[in-house]
């Protein structure tokens, strides 16, 4: 009698299958069994988007707008990081559309970071928030060493070390960081940095000193930077202003004297303190605006040049 075929075994029908699956139902059945993961796995699992918010007593995983919860189950022990890596009288409650899942004998931590590891391999853009009182990132961070880089193309990362999670992405074109400027000094020599092509600086300032480490971007914002002199505006015209990838950045400016900026670019400027400069180089058009910012200060002003095409 001729042995039953398993899914292996006709693994080009079932891609035919996964091919009319969300992705969120391939990430569902991989626990249907241990072939149907094998063969899931071999597929892939493609999202555009992976949010993960990590709070203090629960992890909430959003792919691609699809909001799952990770929570201890009522009568589970205490969560620790002890807990994550001896689980077994744990339980965890996933929620789901209001449908709850209890798992046995698995932390919630380890539940939600082991669906978070299989959902990243192919994603486009990764977010992670992690608010105040949660100890979560370095138990992710742990989690992460076990895989290959994550080819993600954007990382946003939110009131947690950007400088822990970076050495796990190989392909990085945005950077979106919340920090204070004393990491950006180490980020900047990282191999993902030198490659990115596109960073937003928020929720803090960036001392000008690092201005010359954002000009092999195409685009980057900053909100805020302190001690933007004409020198500083002088490295962008002169340099910054004469590459070729260049297109356009956004500088929140603290303490800004607006007119000396203005002279930069436009030596007989007698404007006031808000100006729009067409400047022309040998080889590309800018258009340079500054106007004055709702935010911060009284004296702080929006900075930008942007290419004209």
């Amino acid at each position: 009698m001729p042995e039953t075929p398993t899914l292996l075994d006709i693994l080009d029908v079932a891609e035919q299958v996964f091919e009319k699956m969300e992705p969120l139902d391939l990430l569902v059945s991989r626990k249907v069994c241990r072939s149907l993961r094998t063969a899931v796995d071999k597929f892939g699992i493609c999202f555009d988007e992976i949010h993960i918010y990590l709070y203090e007593n629960f992890i909430e995983l959003e792919l691609d707008r699809n909001l799952i919860k990770y929570s201890k189950a009522p009568d589970s022990q205490n969560q620790s990081y002890f807990n994550f890596l001896w689980p077994a009288q744990d339980a965890t409650i996933v929620t789901y559309e209001g449908q709850e899942t209890r798992i046995e004998g698995k932390n919630y931590a380890r539940a939600a970071f082991e669906d978070l590891k299989k959902a990243m391999k192919h994603v486009s853009s990764f977010y992670i928030d992690s608010y105040p009182g949660c100890d979560f990132m370095k138990i992710l961070v742990e989690s992460l060493k076990s895989e290959e880089c994550i080819h993600a193309k954007e990382i946003t990362l939110q009131e947690c070390s950007l400088l822990a999670i970076l050495p796990f992405f190989d392909a990085l074109e945005s950077i979106q960081m919340f920090a204070c400027d004393e990491e950006f000094e180490q980020i900047i020599h990282s191999d993902q940095w030198k490659n990115a092509k596109k960073f937003r600086f928020e929720a803090s300032w960036l001392h000008s000193k690092y201005i010359e480490h954002l000009f092999h971007l195409q685009n980057f914002y900053i909100y805020e930077m302190i001690d933007f002199s004409t020198q500083a505006a002088i490295k962008i015209r002169d340099d910054l202003m004469r590459r070729s990838t260049f297109e356009s950045c956004e500088i929140y400016i603290r303490e800004a004297h607006p007119i000396e900026l203005a002279k930069v670019f436009k030596p007989d400027y007698t404007g006031g303190d808000e100006f729009e400069i067409i400047y022309l180089t040998d080889d590309f058009d800018f258009l340079i605006t500054c106007t004055r910012s709702e935010l911060g200060t009284c004296n702080s002003f929006i900075f930008i040049v942007q290419s004209l095409f």
